[in-house]
Parts: structure tokens; sequence; C-alpha cells
């Protein structure tokens, strides 16, 4: 799914891993998750922070391990991992399906096919238009 409208706050998230290059790095005590650092956003939420995600794996950090620390260790840092942060019997399932493989390729977040949340199922071309983002093509 690409997005049609700019953000300031998508072109601003490229200053979290400065790099000359397509392939940027982070090492050590730096690496996000290692210390509770969580991924998130306060602006349009969904988008900010895909794009937010591909910067992590951007920087060197494998996909799997960048979907865990958006799911899991988020769940874990803040105290909802009885609840939430994994697939399971009796926990939330509020997930998007995609179509692809974000483990192999972080950028097939983009193709969300179905949004469910709270029980509900939304389309996701349905979710942008009421929030005036131009139709996927």
């Amino acid at each position: 799914m690409a997005i049609h409208s700019a953000s300031p706050m998508m072109s601003d998230a490229a200053s979290l891993f400065p790099c000359s290059s397509s392939k940027c790095s982070v090492s050590g005590d730096s690496l996000p998750g290692s210390n509770g650092e969580i991924p998130g956003t306060d602006a349009l939420s969904g988008y900010t922070l895909l794009h937010e995600l591909e910067l992590y794996v951007r920087a060197g950090i494998p996909a799997p391990q960048v979907l865990r620390m958006a799911t899991l260790t988020s769940a874990q840092v803040v105290g909802a991992d009885h609840e939430r942060g994994v697939i399971a019997p009796a926990k939330w399932a509020d997930l998007i399906l995609v179509d692809g493989d974000p483990a192999v390729h972080i950028t097939d977040l983009q193709e969300i096919a179905v949004v469910i949340k709270g029980g509900h199922v939304y389309d996701p071309g349905q979710i942008e238009k009421s929030l005036g983002i131009a139709p996927r093509p």
C-alpha cells in the first residue's frame, strides 16, 4: 500500500538512522530493543510505524527481530504480554493480514489486505478513504 499524501513525520523519521548509503548500521547497546526501546509513533500510527520498521531493517536489524520488537517486545515493555504480543489462545487478536512475508521483505507490511481490531474486520481501503488518503493503485 503506497501512501499518496506526504507526512512531515515520515520525512523526519529518516533522521532516526542517518546514513549516506542504502544500508545503515547500528551495533552494541545502540541496537533498538536492547535497552527496552520499542518502535512507536504518535502520528498516523499505522503508516509512520511501518516506515519506522523499514528504517530498523535498513539499519541492519533482521526483519524477524524488528517484527518481534513491534509485537512481543513492545507488549513486554508495557507489561501487557499476558494479553497481547503474540498470536495465541486467550490473547487479544488485533492484527493485520498482509500479502507477502514481512519476515523476508519488511516492505510487505505495506501490502495490508485486512485489518482485525477488537473482533471487527476492516477493509484497509475504507480506512484510508475515511482518513482522506488517496486510494491504492
